[in-house]
């Protein structure tokens, strides 16, 4: 068995139907059903995966280095966890993957990006009374609600992930772009009022 990355959504269907081309139809012409299944296999091979993954409820983060995924914590949030480490073909445990981050203690944990921004992990109410001050280029990620650091950082509670779901983070030149499953995934009728004022 291998780990492998988890594809992009449309790369296991046009594989699939390249090789049902490929199987159902006669004659020479079924050849033409190997160029979808390569054209799948190469944008497979071409998959990334975020550089920074935030759970919905901001209890866990995950970064990914060049030895695999580094996650903030060793437990809770399991199922996110192996989740992120299954997709990103990581066949790491929660704690295995928690050693890769070096500096994480007393409820604070931190990694630096290129550029100088820095990403905070602060988890529980006391960790977060210390947490008082942060830089304009950083990103900190809260498990509890409450004030916001002084600084001008972009800062995430719980109760903005509610309303963005988990979030993923990539890094160009030091400035940190963010995606949200709640834009990825689009409205849906049970996820309450459509943004987009669309039908």
């Amino acid at each position: 068995m291998r780990h492998v990355v988890a594809p992009d959504p449309l790369v296991l269907p046009m594989i699939a139907l390249g090789l049902l081309f490929v199987i159902l139809w006669r004659g020479r012409v079924c050849v033409l059903g190997v160029l979808p299944v390569a054209f799948g296999l190469m944008l497979w091979f071409q998959t990334t995966r975020p550089e920074v993954l935030i759970a919905e409820n901001g209890s866990l983060v995950g970064i990914n280095r060049e030895n695999g995924r580094a996650l903030s914590r060793e437990r809770g949030s399991g199922f996110v966890a192996r989740v992120w480490l299954e997709n990103d073909g990581d066949g790491a445990d929660q704690a295995g993957a928690a050693a890769r981050w070096q500096a994480a203690e007393a409820g604070i944990a931190f990694a630096d990006f290129p550029g100088g921004a820095r990403l905070w992990h602060i988890s529980g109410k006391r960790a977060r009374a210390e947490f008082s001050v942060c830089a304009e280029n950083d990103v900190v990620i809260f498990n509890t609600d409450g004030a916001l650091p002084a600084g001008g950082c972009t800062a995430y509670t719980p109760r903005d992930l509610r309303s963005t779901g988990a979030l993923a983070l990539t890094f160009a030149n030091g400035t940190p772009l963010i995606e949200t499953s709640a834009a990825r995934s689009g409205w849906r009728l049970w996820t309450g009022e459509n943004p987009s004022g669309s039908p």
